[in-house]
């Protein structure tokens, strides 16, 4: 917030500046970069998150439905999360709808990149699920934190219910 307040200080100043420089070159080469500056001060005013941010706050919870029911080797299991050559999981859920009827059940494919991603495997976890967790940069005197919202993925499923798929060239 107070680079913002400096900055339109400073850039009323400038218009000053430019209105009295006339010829002088050399005024008008450090008014533009003292704007460039400026500037660039504003927009960290409005964008960094000075302070860091906030704790990781639960979103939404989402029980997982299984991708298939029979792992790669053949052995017996369930397969609820498979990560592409790409690093991108894919996870499938229950979903309400429009296009259903009263007792079909719809479910939807959905995909994260790698680098939001938490994986849990727990023997002991019987109903697997998905928490998405926000966190948002903090305000403070120095920022107003815009646009800095960050969201983590973290899978809870039973070991060995995660498929990797490899890329072979």
């Amino acid at each position: 917030m107070v680079f913002i307040i400096l900055g339109i200080v400073l850039t009323i100043g400038l218009i000053f500046l430019f209105a009295h420089c006339g010829e002088d070159s050399g005024t008008a080469m450090f008014a533009i970069l003292v704007s460039v500056v400026l500037v660039g001060g504003i927009c960290a005013g409005l964008f960094v998150p000075v302070k860091g941010y906030t704790d990781w706050k639960e979103k939404e919870r989402i029980d997982l439905v299984s991708l298939n029911n029979s792992t790669v080797g053949g052995s017996q299991g369930r397969i609820y999360v498979m990560i592409s050559a790409d690093n991108v999981y894919s996870f499938r859920h229950e979903m309400d709808s429009e296009f259903g009827t009263k007792d079909s059940k719809e479910y939807v494919l959905e995909t994260v990149l790698g680098s939001k991603v938490v994986e849990v495997e727990d023997p002991t976890i019987d109903t697997p699920y998905l928490i998405v967790y926000e966190r948002k940069g903090k305000k403070s005197i120095w920022s107003f934190a815009l646009l800095n919202e960050q969201q983590k993925y973290v899978f809870y499923v039973p070991e060995g219910s995660i498929e990797r798929a490899t890329k072979l060239k």
